[in-house]
């Protein structure tokens, strides 16, 4: 994961190991051009609220927490599975009333990718967000993913991820 976000930022890591003396990790990062705006980043944005059902597959428990978090503060009602297995479980008890789903693209007992093969064989129209700490391209080789699908890479932010869902649910 922390190969993936640096790769996403054009940087580069170096590893030194010793044995009996530890390890040690070099990054090394662009340097920025000018100081972020944070405040120009977020003009002409709205928060985006809706009343929708989403499941969030995540087995990393600060970052599903964070998803549940942010998307319940927008007015989402929000089921959660830790694992893909799991995933599939609570998907089928709640298919109904289910908007969404986001899936972790690397989980324990079954990925992302397969939930998403299993949820499109029995409803199609089932709407998927993809999140990864990988970059995009490993992802797209390494798991076989359509470029198509939807795909938020981590570390995201929270704004980020609820425009996302917005746009995907608004389809």
């Amino acid at each position: 994961m922390v190969y993936g976000i640096i790769a996403q930022h054009n940087g580069l890591i170096y590893v030194d190991s010793q044995l009996g003396r530890g390890s040690w990790f070099t990054i090394l990062l662009p340097i920025a051009e000018a100081t972020p705006d944070v405040t120009a980043r977020n003009v002409g944005l709205r928060p985006s609220y809706g009343n929708e059902t989403i499941l969030v597959a995540e087995d990393e428990d600060v970052v599903r927490d964070l998803m549940v978090r942010v998307l319940t503060a927008h007015g989402y009602t929000v089921l959660t599975a830790s694992d893909g297995a799991e995933a599939l479980q609570v998907f089928e008890a709640n298919r109904e009333k289910l908007s969404l789903v986001v899936l972790n693209v690397v989980m324990p007992k079954l990925g992302g990718h397969a939930v998403y093969e299993a949820l499109r064989l029995q409803t199609p129209e089932t709407k998927i967000l993809f999140v990864s700490g990988h970059n995009a391209a490993a992802i797209h080789e390494r798991f076989v993913l359509d470029p198509d699908l939807d795909l938020l890479l981590k570390p995201f932010d929270p704004v980020e991820l609820v425009q996302r869902v917005r746009s995907i649910l608004d389809r």
